[in-house]
C-alpha cells in the first residue's frame, strides 16, 4: 500500500466503494467495504488523500478520516458526473471520484465542523417549520373562505379569528372540529415541551395571560403533561382568583415549591368580555405583576407560552 496516494470513496449506508490511485493515476487498489469495516481498514492505510462527493455523511466521514492523519477532499456532485464512464455503478462513481480530484482546477467543498453542521441543520429546520406553517396558513385561509370568512393578514389575525365569536358561528360543526385539532396539536407539542423541562413529580403552574379577568382554566394541561399542579386552584371562577388574598396565596405556592415553568395560555378567548357584571375587571393583576419579575419566555406553542424561572 506504499503507492498509494490518492483514494476515492463513494459513500453510501451500508456498503462503500473504494477505488486508490498511485502518483501516476494508476489503479493500484479496488475494494468493497462493509460500514462497521471501513474505519479499521482506512486506520491501517498509510496517509494519503482522500477524496469523496459532498453527499449525506461526507462530512462526518471526512471528519473521521482526518483524526486517522489522512487529508480529505470534498468534490461537489456536479463535478464528478461528467467523468463518469458506463453505467452508474458504485465502482463507476469511486473511479470517477478519483479522476475529478486529480483535475488540476477543481474546486473543492471545505470540510465543516460538527458546530458548523449543527448551525446549518438549526437554520434549514426553521426554515422548514417557517415554511410549514406558512402553507398551513394559507390552507386554513382558503378553507375559511369556502365559508365567507376573510381575515386580515399575518399569522396574529389569523389566530385571533380562528377564536372570533363571530367567525365560529359562522362556520358548520365539522368545521369547528377541524380547527379544534389544528389547536390540539399545538397543546399536545405544548405538553411534551413542559415534561421534558420539568422533572417527574415537580410542579408546574398554568395561568391566563390576566388574573384580574373571570377566565376558565386548563386542567387538563396538567394531565397531558403529567406534572402537578403546586395550588389548589386549577379553574378561575368569579370572585376567586380573581381577588387579592387568592393572587398572594399563588404567589406564595409557587415561591414556596420554586416552580421552574409557569404556562401562560394567551388564547384570545381569556380576554373575551363576559356578558354579565361578573366579566367586569377586578382591578388586581398581583399574580401578573409576579410573573413578570420572576420569569422569561423561553419558548411558544401557539396560544401557550413557557415561563421559565429568572
Amino acid at each position: 500500500m506504499s503507492e498509494l496516494k490518492l483514494l476515492a470513496v463513494d459513500l453510501a449506508k451500508s456498503v462503500f466503494q473504494l477505488h486508490g490511485v498511485d502518483e501516476r493515476g494508476v489503479a493500484v487498489l479496488r475494494k468493497v467495504l462493509r460500514r462497521t469495516q471501513l474505519l479499521r481498514y482506512i486506520a491501517r492505510l498509510p496517509g494519503c488523500v482522500i477524496v469523496m462527493e459532498a453527499c449525506g455523511g461526507a462530512h462526518y466521514w471526512g471528519r473521521q478520516f482526518v483524526k486517522l492523519g489522512h487529508e480529505v477532499r470534498l468534490i461537489a456532485p456536479q463535478y464528478v458526473k461528467p467523468f463518469v464512464k458506463g453505467n452508474k455503478t458504485d465502482r463507476n462513481d469511486a473511479e470517477a471520484i478519483c479522476e475529478a480530484a486529480q483535475r488540476p482546477n477543481m474546486r473543492f467543498v471545505t470540510l465543516k465542523s460538527e458546530e458548523q453542521q449543527a448551525l446549518m441543520a438549526a437554520q434549514k429546520l426553521r426554515g422548514l417549520l417557517v415554511k410549514s406553517r406558512t402553507a398551513l396558513s394559507n390552507h386554513l385561509r382558503g378553507e375559511l373562505a369556502e365559508f365567507g370568512v376573510c381575515l386580515p393578514k399575518g399569522l396574529a389575525a389569523l389566530r385571533a379569528g380562528l377564536h372570533h365569536p363571530q367567525v365560529l358561528q359562522s362556520l358548520p360543526p365539522l368545521m369547528h372540529e377541524v380547527l379544534m385539532q389544528a389547536r390540539e396539536a399545538r397543546l399536545e407539542r405544548a405538553a411534551r415541551y413542559a415534561a421534558g423541562q420539568v422533572a417527574p413529580g415537580r410542579p408546574l403552574y398554568v395561568t391566563t395571560s390576566r388574573s384580574d379577568l373571570v377566565t376558565s382554566g386548563n386542567p387538563l394541561f396538567y394531565v397531558l403533561a403529567g406534572r402537578p399542579n403546586p395550588t389548589r386552584y386549577d379553574i378561575a371562577a368569579p370572585g376567586v382568583v380573581t381577588s387579592a388574598p387568592v393572587q398572594r396565596e399563588i404567589v406564595r405556592d409557587l415561591e414556596r415549591e420554586r416552580v421552574q415553568l409557569v404556562v401562560r395560555f394567551d388564547d384570545p378567548v381569556t380576554t373575551a368580555p363576559e356578558p354579565n357584571r361578573a366579566g367586569e375587571p377586578s382591578g388586581v393583576r398581583i399574580l401578573d405583576e409576579y410573573l413578570g419579575r420572576r420569569y422569561r419566555q423561553a419558548a411558544r406553542f401557539g396560544s401557550y407560552v413557557m415561563l421559565e424561572r429568572r
